[in-house]
């Protein structure tokens, strides 16, 4: 992490870093994660930078919001006897652990607000739909898989209908 923030070395290996910290596991096989879920603020960008996927977010906005579910996950660790500990991450930097992604490709009522519209139809490319969680402006709070489905099926029936309004109608055969 030290020499990708000064630039010199962006590739980092989570898992490999993760698993040599861990060693044999004694650690990780004595601990419960806690997983905290609710709704940060949404303001940061992404952008690729030769070829690397580059992030701008700050958690200042939302630091708020991670003190008070820290605190609530001390509680819980005190109530069960146990020892409070952040995950490796928080402290390296305070980066934090998704495991629902969301935004990316937000909607907007216009291209200065967004990249899709209400559909999921991306602004100046007709016929081009995003229908995933990188349309949606930022976190919903709990697993988001619901939303995303009720989204993606609405943007699926405005493909039908749209296809359905430039088709012919289609032949009938009569009986006679």
């Amino acid at each position: 992490r030290f020499l990708s923030a000064l630039g010199i070395h962006k590739d980092t290996n989570w898992s490999a870093e993760l698993s040599y910290l861990l060693g044999k596991a004694e650690l990780s096989s004595t601990s419960v994660p806690l997983l905290g879920m609710g709704r940060d603020v949404a303001d940061g960008h992404l952008r690729l930078e030769s070829g690397m996927l580059e992030s701008d977010w700050s958690i200042r906005l939302s630091s708020d919001y991670f003190t008070r579910l820290r605190n609530t996950m001390r509680n819980i660790t005190h109530a069960w006897g146990a020892r409070f500990e952040d995950n490796i991450g928080w402290h390296l930097g305070r980066r934090l652990i998704t495991v629902h992604p969301v935004g990316g490709c937000p909607m907007g009522r216009t291209p200065a607000e967004g990249v899709v519209n209400e559909y999921g139809e991306v602004f100046n490319y007709p016929g081009l739909v995003v229908a995933d969680g990188s349309v949606m402006p930022g976190p919903v709070g709990a697993n988001p898989a619901l939303t995303i489905a009720a989204l993606s099926d609405r943007f699926a029936d405005r493909i039908i209908e749209k296809q359905s309004a430039s088709s012919p109608a289609p032949l009938r055969a009569s009986a006679g």
